[in-house]
């Protein structure tokens, strides 16, 4: 495949097994690369870069999916990974019809909701949008993520984004609150950088 013409301002995408499809940036895979070989150009891995890794990366795109794929791991790109698209949706009716079924005792069977806690779910949002850091905090990166907590916790009774408490900011450099409710409790989550400051709400 032939790459575009600046691919250091392109990304390589990953089709996850939920059907969800997450883009990586290419400057981040060349970079490992240059950083690898700087040896061979004195340390130099901006030279590495120019002379050697970029070149390679502009002949064919196949280059930059091995490098990935065979000499780095997900967490090299430290949550500056992003979700183009989300999980597929579930076909209940279809798996109803053709799905494995299967049957269990009633003191094996624990509904979802019961196992929920709020520092389960605060933890789960956090990693969420870690997915997102440095991207624009507007309505669009909101809704990707209110849409992805939904489908990591299906059995909340609502989740809302950042609706009203924050103008648009690039992640990470404001505060993005997340408000949810579930066995009808209702919390906020605050996450300014690092830190999380999580309450419950008491008054709706």
């Amino acid at each position: 495949m032939e790459p575009q013409a600046d691919i250091m301002k392109g990304y390589m995408t990953i089709e996850q097994s939920d059907g969800s499809i997450w883009a990586v940036r290419i400057s981040d895979i060349a970079r490992n690369r240059a950083a690898y070989y700087a040896d061979e150009y004195d340390g130099d891995v901006e030279k590495s870069l120019a002379e050697d890794t970029l070149p390679l990366f502009q002949t064919d795109t196949y280059e930059i999916e091995d490098w990935a794929s065979n000499n780095m791991n997900w967490s090299d790109f430290n949550g500056r990974q992003c979700c183009v698209k989300g999980p597929d949706p579930i076909d209940f009716q279809d798996a109803w019809v053709y799905g494995d079924k299967g049957f269990l005792a009633e003191d094996q069977v624990t509904p979802l909701m019961t196992t929920l806690d709020s520092t389960t779910v605060s933890e789960g949002i956090q990693t969420i949008i870690g997915h997102h850091i440095g991207e624009f905090n507007d309505k669009v990166t909101r809704e990707k993520i209110v849409a992805q907590v939904w489908d990591v916790f299906p059995t909340l009774e609502f989740v809302r984004c950042d609706a009203e408490n924050n103008p648009p900011s690039v992640i990470d450099n404001h505060g993005l609150v997340v408000e949810w409710a579930f066995d009808n409790r209702h919390f906020k989550c605050e996450l300014m950088r690092s830190t999380v400051d999580l309450a419950e709400i008491t008054n709706d």
